[in-house]
Order: C-alpha cells, then structure tokens, then sequence
C-alpha cells in the first residue's frame, strides 16, 4: 500500500510517518520502480504500537529504544541458532572425517 493509505488505515497523517522512518522508529519499507513507498501490514502494526506507546505515555526516543531492543533480541536469537547448527555442522564433520579415516585404516 501507499503512505497515503497507509496514513489512512492507522489516522495519521502522511508528514508523520515519513518522520517516524527518519528517526529510525518506522522501517523503511520498500520501493516501487518508480520510487513510491510500498507498505505492508507490518507497518500498519508497527503504527499502531507506537500509537498505543504514546497514549500510555511513553516517549518516542522510549519507543524506539523498545522496538530497537526487540529486533536486537531477535537478531541475537539467530546469532545463538546459527552458532548451535555451526556446532552441529562441525561434530558432523567430524564424524565424517572419522569415518574416512577409519575406512582407510580396515582396507590398508
């Protein structure tokens, strides 16, 4: 969807938004060819957290530090997955090379 539309659906008006994505509380969504901003229904989602935010007081620097504490969460959550299947990748190469070794040993 357009800003416009997106400015719509969530009651804001279009100025805001397009400060929100400056300071880093929005994200920056993607582009047509022609250089139109192309929402999705995160950021309608994303909008109204921030909404809801102000209403109970918070700040938007407060905001931003809360959406930027849960991509950081979520970002070290990956790092910890791929560190694990890194391990896994390397005791099963392990094994592997064990296996050849122990193959060339029996028929030497």
């Amino acid at each position: 969807m357009k800003i416009g539309e997106l400015a719509k659906i969530v009651g804001t008006n279009v100025e805001t938004i397009r400060y929100y994505e400056r300071i880093g509380l929005l994200q920056n969504p993607d582009r047509t060819a022609s250089g139109y901003r192309n929402y999705t229904a995160d950021a309608v989602s994303q909008l109204r957290f921030i909404q809801s935010s102000q209403q109970l007081g918070f700040s938007l620097t407060e905001i931003r530090d809360l959406v930027t504490r849960d991509i950081n969460r979520d970002l070290a959550e990956k790092i910890n997955n791929l560190n694990y299947k890194l391990k896994e990748l390397a005791q099963f190469k392990d094994n592997l090379v064990a296996m050849v070794s122990d193959k060339l040993t029996i028929a030497a």
